[in-house]
């Protein structure tokens, strides 16, 4: 993470927007996953999957927010979810990502 941080930072910017966008279409998302791969799985299933899926982006506290928001405890920045532990010095703020 500190060596290459710039990818770190498109990465996680690539995997919000994402993450945003198969919240707002689950059914578009699983469609595109559907036409990369066709052995992907039963497409009513992955939709379900899907949408149980990211409610665990999200938070009480975060529910308004960018999915992968970051917030600041004990000095360690830490990502909404999933749980991942990173040095405040990759993240400029977070409008970053």
């Amino acid at each position: 993470l500190k060596s290459k941080p710039d990818m770190v930072k498109r990465f996680l910017r690539a995997t919000t927007r994402a993450l945003e966008e198969s919240e707002k279409n689950p059914e578009a998302a699983v469609d595109a996953m559907l036409k990369a791969n066709s052995k992907a799985g039963v497409r009513e299933t992955l939709i379900v999957g899907l949408k149980q899926t990211t409610a665990l982006y999200h938070t009480k506290e975060t529910a308004k927010q960018r999915p992968l928001r970051v917030s600041m405890s004990d000095g360690d920045v830490w990502w909404a979810a999933p749980t991942l532990p990173l040095t405040a010095s990759l993240l400029d703020s977070p409008e970053d990502l």
